[in-house]
Formats: structure tokens, C-alpha cells, sequence
């Protein structure tokens, strides 16, 4: 079956019919190749909307041979699953496409000059460990993705992301490393460490080691310089942003990453939007207080055993169906 352009596009301008919106859901379903095409061709979209573009996708074949004419240069990301780093400790770095995993789409502009963009995506209830073509590791947490050009490292090391993710730049005096977190904010380093994490109504930004500064993506106007263990809260108010830096004691913003979810102090809410990320569900609950304070750690637990332990700290009863999680407090 042939690739749905003109159904995906009215289902993601919210205008498809509910025939159209069944049509889209089966051929999905097909097989995992067909979600991976609907999850690019969703995430490429910010891309692809500007004046200058139009989004150029062929059949699959056409866009494998254009894309395994990239593959064998340098300047090409590689991610793998934590589960393939651990088996598998010096596999040589290539480039694959599976399910939720490093992804290209081809653009081309009105004057002809044309461009690839790789999406890397890690899945629902999974992470992702990707190098980028500067040599900058980054790890992708549940649900989160990066996005850069085909430039990348060549003229420019211009990123963007949605999610949370943790980030080990690769130094490069000449060409500072310039991320855009979810279009609102821009950060900028030479060389260093952090971690950034969106969480619906705030982005936190906490500096292991170096120093990046942080401003408004609109007006360019400075939100901060961080420094060594520093902790940055960007919270936007009537259409304004506004940070507050504080310091860091223990640097353990990105546990996430070492297969390890630590809550300190945390309110149910936070454990529930973090698990949800985490195993890819939907939790709903009721009858729990959200104004009590939670300490816990999580390691490779599955869905259950988590729900279990979970069980032990507060008073809870639970179901699971499928990829939705019902909790009930007693």
C-alpha cells in the first residue's frame, strides 16, 4: 500500500473524516515500517512548515536509495537501544532505521537547494543513546526526540529537541553547539554536560560540568549564564519567560539515563508523569493526596513490579489494560 500522504496531512490539520482517520489507523497497524513513516512525517512537520519549504517524500524505495547514498559518510548519527550498548559494549557505530529509532526525511527548498533532516526519536517506554555527527552523545529519555540538519557539524551544530534529554557536547571552540528547546528557549555551549528536561509547564536545564547560556529563542535576550552544578527553572507567565538559577549539590539529573528513576521529595504528579514516560502508558488515578512527598527508586523493574513497589509506599489498588493504567488510592 502506498504511502497516505494526503490522509496524514489531514489527520494532523485535525480536518480528516473518521473513514479517512480508520484508514490511517490500519494502514499503521500494517507494520512497524508504516508507523515509523506516520511518527517522521509527524515530527517533520515543524520543519517543513516554514515559507520556504515543502516536505518531498517519494515512495519507500526512492527514499532508501537516496538515503543509503548518505549512509557510508561520516557525517551520519548512529543510536542505539541501552539494551544494544550493554550486549553488545564494542559494536562498531552504523547507522539502521527500526522501529523508533534514527530517521531522515528529504526536504527540498524553492530554490532548488536541498537538505536532509534526521529526526531521532526514542520510542514510548524506551531510550535511546545517540552520537551525533560532531561526536556529542546524547541520551533521549521516553517520548523525546532531537532533530538537526544535514549541515551539522559541517556548517553549523544547530539542534533542536522536545522531551528531555541528556547531552555530553563534544568541544568545538570555532562552532558553539546551539540548542532549541521546544522553540521557546535557546541554549549555548562550547563543551560540556547537562541535562534538559520539558515537563508541560516548565523547562529545567541542570549543568553538570562547563558553563551554557541560556535566552528567550524570540527576543535573543540573555535567561541566564549557568555554571558547574547549577540548575536553571524556565517557567513562561502571560507570555513571558522567566528563570531562576539555583545551585546543585549531587548531581543526579540524568539517573534516567543509567537505567535508574530516583524520586526525592517528589509529589505523586511528578512520579506519574515520569512513569508514564518511562513505560509508555497512560496512568490515571484518584483518590490519592497530591500534597504528599514521595521517595523511591526505580531500576529495571517492569510495569508490575514497579506498580508493586509503588503499592508498598502508598495505599493503592491497581489494573492494567493494555496501555492503560488505572490506579485507585484506598
Amino acid at each position: 500500500m502506498d504511502i497516505p500522504y494526503k490522509i496524514i496531512d489531514r489527520v494532523l490539520d485535525g480536518v480528516a473524516s473518521e473513514k479517512e482517520k480508520e484508514q490511517l489507523a490500519l494502514w499503521r497497524s500494517t507494520s512497524v515500517e508504516n508507523e515509523i513513516i506516520y511518527s517522521t512525517l509527524k515530527n517533520e512537520r515543524l520543519f517543513t512548515e516554514t515559507e520556504n519549504r515543502e516536505f518531498v517524500v517519494p515512495d519507500k524505495d526512492k527514499v532508501w536509495n537516496e538515503l543509503s547514498q548518505k549512509l557510508p559518510f561520516r557525517k551520519t548519527a548512529a543510536a542505539y537501544s541501552l539494551k544494544q550498548i550493554i550486549a553488545v559494549a564494542a559494536m562498531v557505530a552504523v547507522v539502521f532505521l527500526t522501529a523508533g529509532y534514527a530517521i531522515s526525511a528529504l526536504i527540498s527548498d524553492k530554490d532548488k537547494h536541498a537538505d536532509i533532516y534526521t529526526t531521532i526519536i526514542a520510542p514510548e517506554g524506551q531510550k535511546t543513546i545517540s552520537i551525533l555527527p560532531d561526536g556529542t552523545e546524547v541520551w533521549l529519555n521516553s517520548g523525546s526526540s532531537i532533530s538537526y540538519s544535514g549541515s551539522f557539524a559541517a556548517d553549523n551544530r544547530n539542534i533542536s529537541m522536545t522531551g528531555e534529554a541528556y547531552f555530553d557536547v563534544a568541544k568545538n571552540r570555532e562552532m558553539p553547539f546551539n540548542l532549541s528547546i521546544e522553540d521557546e528557549v535557546s541554549l549555548t555551549v562550547l563543551g560540556t554536560s547537562f541535562n534538559v528536561k520539558n515537563n508541560r509547564q516548565t523547562i529545567e536545564v541542570a549543568l553538570n560540568r562547563g558553563s551554557v547560556k541560556l535566552a528567550d529563542q524570540d527576543s535573543n535576550e540573555s535567561l541566564a549564564i549557568l555554571n558547574n552544578m547549577e540548575k536553571a527553572v524556565i517557567e513562561k507567565r502571560n507570555g513571558v519567560l522567566y528563570c531562576d538559577v539555583a545551585k546543585i549539590t549531587d548531581y543526579n539529573y540524568n539517573i534516567w539515563s543509567l537505567e535508574e528513576l530516583k524520586f526525592e521529595n517528589a509529589s505523586f504528579d511528578e512520579i506519574i508523569i515520569k512513569l508514564e514516560k518511562r513505560y509508555g502508558m497512560t496512568i490515571d488515578y484518584s483518590n490519592i493526596d497530591t500534597d504528599e512527598r514521595y521517595w523511591m527508586t526505580i531500576k529495571n523493574e517492569t510495569l508490575d513490579e514497579m506498580l508493586q513497589v509503588l503499592r508498598k509506599i502508598v495505599p493503592i489498588t491497581y489494573s492494567i489494560n493494555d496501555k492503560h493504567v488505572i490506579i485507585e488510592g484506598k
